[in-house]
This record gives structure tokens, C-alpha cells and sequence, in this order.
């Protein structure tokens, strides 16, 4: 290990602090403790509203600071104290890299060679470089670049450092070797979950049929690296179906990863139906040469049994109040089919709110009615995009209310996590239930990170993320409206969470949409099954229990009358086969 050139000790915030390195003299503010590496001493972060320990200065760690607590303030001052060792900083947009990069530069005194922002709209000599001169890419000490590039890049560009630069070569998927190679970057801080997680690459049939050749007895299996290069450089990479720029040394180094993934794991791929994928997962980064930090707000809700993160947690996140209001929308569901007389009703409500409150209100709704919110591995997109929030905005537009006072964004936009716009905000209107299949958020988190993460506390989550975008991650009571339909229980534990610091996860609820989903080609009957429960409402609850012996007698007219459509006994041949998984046997007459 290399030893820190200096010792921080804990002074006040108003004191100054002298730093000495080889590269210069800093002053700064000091909001930190930190003691030289070689001790081995516990890591101790000073925020807003505690002292935090780290057990130790190497391996993987949530923080869980609650929103609002002082951790970007931190951050930049610790940066400043270690970046002789190497760091890579990873945040949640291009806003926030370009506001850490000018505060290290222009504030705390940290010289631009030091430094590379890595994100698509930094500077045109900066990508030039970093496309085409890797190896220099290793010399910087600080590397700042945005989430989504934590999976979409070539890994030892960003994790390896050495003053002299690393000599690099194709990534073969070996993520213990690279995690511990000697020059991997002493520190690695995320700052936030990464709200969807990218692929590296998506690999045609076609594609592997060109890379693979016949092994006999059927079996195919991948052509030698040489032979792939080859082949790939021939038939691929100059079509539109190219995985990367192979104009670019680091096009070239991305595609030789690709191709190493691929040759270690043709027989897997080939087996997949469709595309296969090559993806890395925040579980890959696992280190004991490092210190991998994970810096969220509510990571006590999230990570539970963590096998490779250790969480780190703050008791008292929120000093604030927030006051939760239930109100009712008449006929509130997101299927149904009176989608303006829905909105009108929607709008009436929210009128009567914002009529009611002082400051200014966040609204957050459905994308649509009938869309499916996103998860982990999901884009999100900006609110500008959903078709409801422009209705809602044009209904209350022709209102007396003024715009100034409101803004709308609808559940899982970019907008509802990791974002500051509407931290002067005092109230929140959730209108309409949020829920997510188990298929697309929690299933796909636990497998991200190796943890044990139920439904019922990934939507906690989301919620938690929501509700502090606005006033109480300044220490400012707020006003929580919320519609009737969301499950009391549920918001008891936000209650809860935010006013008495506890988090008492209620009895998971299982959607019985999600079982039938994951049956194969269940999801093609989910709908149809909705419809036959208007006639028999006991269906749901029936699949969630299981093991039932049920026999329903209905008429074939009666269940296309519900459907909707003129089919013949044959076509439900899918949904009796379905239901008589669950114990249901569906008898047309």
C-alpha cells in the first residue's frame, strides 16, 4: 500500500486547513477525519447530522446518510486529501460531475491535470484523449464520470492508476483479478444507486454464428481469439450492427473484451434464446485492495444480507416532519379506459390541494395508464415524456393556479431520484398507487448486488428517493398528499421512517400478477385474467395462496363478453393451462 502524505485531524468547519503535497498547497475547509493509510485505522466521515465509522479503509460499503446530510460537502474535501492515491468518482448525472469537477478546480485549488471528466458531453480534446490515448487516461489521479459509463466502458480504463500510466490489453471478464491487480485505484466512491445499469454489449445469433465454429455432435463452440478478431473485423465491424468504434484505441480495446467474454463463454450464449448480453454488475467491484464506497440516502431500506456490500448506517437521517394526508379521486385506477373523465377528476383534486397549502407543490403521477413502471436495469426517461403528466399540465394550465407553483413528474422519471430541482418544494401530491412487477426491480436489485431485497422495500425505496427531492433533505417540514388506494400499512412505514427514524417493513405483499408473469408465457394471460376477475373476484387471491382446487363453470359467451373478443374454445387453451397451475380449472360451457 501506499501511505497518505499527510494526517487530517477533526477541526470545526470555520477553521482552515493546510494540505501539502508535491503538487502544490491547499487551503480549504475541513469537514472530515481521516488518519494515514498505513494505520489502518477506522475511515470517519463527519456530516450534517453524525459522525459515521468505517470499520476499515478497504472493501465494499453503503453508506446509508440519508438524503440532505452534507455527503457531497464531504466528498469534495476528501477527494482533496487522497488524491495522490487514485480515485474514481462516479455520479449520477452530467450536472453533477460538472459541478464536482469546478468545485475541486475552482474552489479547493485541485489543478485540471489532475483530473478527467469522462461523461458524453464533456470537452472534445478530453474524449479525443480519452478514445484515443488510454494508457494517459491511468495516469490521472482523479477520474469523475457519470453512472451509466460504470458498466458501458472498458473497466481497467477507469479502475487501474499509476503515475506512469498501465500498460493495457484486452479484459477477459476475470473481475477478482482486476478488482485486486495492484494498481487498481485506491479509492472508488458512488455516489447513489445507479438507477438502471446498462449492457456492455449485445451479441446477434448472427453475430455468434460468424465468431463460432462446429466442435462436432452438434455442439459449436467459439473460434480462437485470433480467428474471432479476425472474423469480427471482417463481417462486423463495419456494418450498423458493430458493437463498438473500432476506429478508436479504445473501441479496439472494448471489442477485444467482448471477444475474450465471448470465447470463455460461447456454449453459454449460444444456448440463450434471442440475443445474449454481456453486462457487468455492481457485484463484480468486490476488493480488498480497495475502499469501494456506496453513498445512498436510504441504502438501510435496500440492503438487506448483503453478502459482499456492508452497510453502514445512520440512526437519525431526518431531523424534519413530514405530515402524510390521505385525499380520494373518484374511479382511481390505472386501467381504467375513462381517461378523461379521470384526469378531470385528478385535476379537481389536485386543485383542491394546492388551494389548501403554502409553497410550492411537487405532483407525482402514473407515465400512463396503462404503461409498465421501470427498475434496476431500466432507462429512465425525463417527464417531459409521459403522456399524462402533458394532459395533467394542460388541464391545470387552464386553471387559476399559476405554473410557479407547481411542477409534475411522473413515478420512476429521471426526476424522482438523485435530483435537487425541487428542494424549495414544502408539499408532495402522489397521485395514484406507484407498483412495480417483481421482474423488472427487486429481483433484478438482488441479483445486481448480491443482496436479499424484497418488493415491498424496493417501492419503499422508490418512495423514500421520491418524497426527498423536496424540502425535508433541508430540514423542512413537508406536507406528504397521497391518493386512498396506496396500502395503508405501507404508508405507516414511511411514517415512520421519515418521523421517528425506524424502518418496520410491513408483511411483503405479493401481487398475484407477478406469479403468473413468471410461468412461461404467463404474461401473454395477465390481462385476460384481470378481465375474468371482474366476474370472479376471488381469482387473485386464490393464485397469491396457491395449491387451491377451484373448479369455475362459465359460459364461452360469458368470458369473450368479459375479454372482448369472438374466440373459439381452443383459444383459451393458454389461460385454463395457466390457471390450473394455481388449482383453478376454468370449465367453458
Amino acid at each position: 500500500m501506499v501511505s497518505s502524505s499527510c494526517t487530517i485531524d477533526e477541526i470545526g468547519p470555520e477553521e482552515r486547513m493546510l494540505v501539502k503535497y508535491s503538487g502544490g498547497i491547499h487551503y480549504t475547509d475541513c469537514f472530515l477525519i481521516q488518519t494515514h493509510r498505513n494505520s489502518m485505522a477506522n475511515l470517519k466521515i463527519k456530516l450534517k447530522n453524525c459522525n459515521v465509522e468505517l470499520p476499515d479503509d478497504v472493501g465494499n460499503f453503503i453508506l446509508s446518510t440519508g438524503c440532505g446530510s452534507g455527503k457531497t460537502y464531504w466528498l469534495e474535501r476528501f477527494i482533496l486529501a487522497h488524491y495522490m492515491e487514485g480515485m474514481l468518482i462516479v455520479v449520477d448525472s452530467i450536472v453533477s460531475a460538472n459541478t464536482l469537477y469546478y468545485d475541486l478546480q475552482n474552489l479547493l485549488g485541485l489543478a485540471a491535470t489532475d483530473m478527467m471528466l469522462i461523461h458524453s458531453q464533456a470537452d472534445y480534446d478530453v474524449l479525443n484523449e480519452y478514445a484515443n490515448n488510454p494508457e494517459e487516461v491511468t495516469k490521472k489521479k482523479v477520474l469523475i464520470m457519470t453512472n451509466v459509463r460504470l458498466y458501458t466502458e472498458y473497466p481497467p480504463v477507469y479502475l487501474l492508476y499509476n503515475k506512469n500510466g498501465v500498460v493495457l490489453s484486452s479484459f477477459d471478464g476475470d473481475w477478482k483479478k482486476l478488482m485486486n491487480n495492484p494498481n487498481t485505484r485506491r479509492w472508488i466512491i458512488i455516489d447513489e444507486i445507479p438507477g438502471f445499469i446498462q449492457k456492455y454489449a449485445t451479441i446477434s445469433k448472427l453475430h455468434l454464428g460468424v465468431l463460432g465454429e462446429d466442435a462436432g455432435n452438434g455442439e459449436y463452440k467459439a473460434k480462437e481469439f485470433v480467428a474471432m478478431r479476425k472474423d469480427y473485423n471482417t463481417f462486423i465491424a463495419h456494418t450498423d450492427t458493430a458493437w463498438f468504434n473500432t476506429a478508436t484505441t479504445l473501441g479496439l480495446l472494448k471489442t477485444d473484451t467482448a471477444l475474450s467474454i465471448i470465447e470463455s463463454e460461447y456454449s453459454n450464449m449460444i444456448k440463450v434464446q434471442g440475443n445474449a448480453v454481456i453486462q457487468f454488475s455492481p457485484c463484480d467491484f468486490q476488493t480488498n485492495n480497495s475502499l469501494v464506497l456506496i453513498m445512498e440516502g436510504a441504502g438501510d431500506v435496500l440492503f438487506k444480507d448483503s453478502s459482499i456490500y456492508k452497510l453502514i448506517d445512520i440512526p437519525q437521517k431526518y431531523r424534519a416532519k413530514a405530515d402524510f394526508h390521505s385525499f380520494y379521486v373518484p374511479n382511481l385506477n390505472r386501467r381504467n379506459n375513462k381517461h378523461q373523465e379521470l384526469i378531470k377528476s385528478m385535476v379537481q383534486s389536485v386543485i383542491a390541494i394546492l388551494s389548501s397549502v403554502k409553497g410550492k407543490t411537487l405532483i407525482a403521477c402514473w407515465n400512463d395508464f396503462k404503461s409498465e413502471d421501470n427498475g434496476i436495469t431500466s432507462n429512465a426517461q425525463s417527464s417531459n415524456d409521459s403522456a399524462l403528466v402533458a394532459s395533467l399540465s394542460d388541464e391545470l394550465a387552464k386553471t387559476n393556479i399559476s405554473q410557479d407553483f407547481y411542477s409534475i413528474i411522473y413515478y420512476g422519471s429521471a426526476e424522482s431520484k438523485a435530483v435537487n430541482d425541487f428542494k424549495d418544494y414544502s408539499n408532495i401530491i402522489l397521485l395514484g398507487k406507484w407498483s412495480l412487477p417483481v421482474s423488472t426491480s427487486s429481483e433484478k436489485f438482488n441479483k445486481a448486488f448480491l443482496t436479499n431485497t424484497t418488493l415491498t422495500r424496493y417501492m419503499l425505496w422508490e418512495y423514500v428517493q421520491l418524497i426527498t427531492r423536496i424540502a425535508i433533505r433541508q430540514d423542512m417540514d413537508i406536507n406528504v398528499f397521497y391518493t386512498d388506494d396506496h396500502n395503508r400499512d405501507f404508508i405507516q412505514t414511511l411514517e415512520k421512517y421519515f418521523n421517528q427514524n425506524i424502518l418496520d417493513i410491513p408483511e411483503e405483499h405479493i401481487d398475484w400478477r407477478d406469479k403468473v408473469r413468471k410461468l412461461n408465457n404467463g404474461k401473454r394471460v395477465v390481462s385476460q385474467i384481470e378481465r375474468l376477475s371482474q366476474r370472479f373476484p376471488y381469482i387473485p387471491q386464490m393464485i397469491v395462496e396457491g395449491n387451491q382446487n377451484k373448479t369455475i363453470n362459465v359460459s364461452l359467451k360469458e368470458v369473450n363478453n368479459l375479454i372482448g373478443k369472438n374466440k373459439k374454445r381452443r383459444d383459451y387453451k393458454l389461460l385454463i393451462s395457466i390457471l390450473q397451475k394455481f388449482g383453478i380449472s376454468l370449465v367453458l360451457q
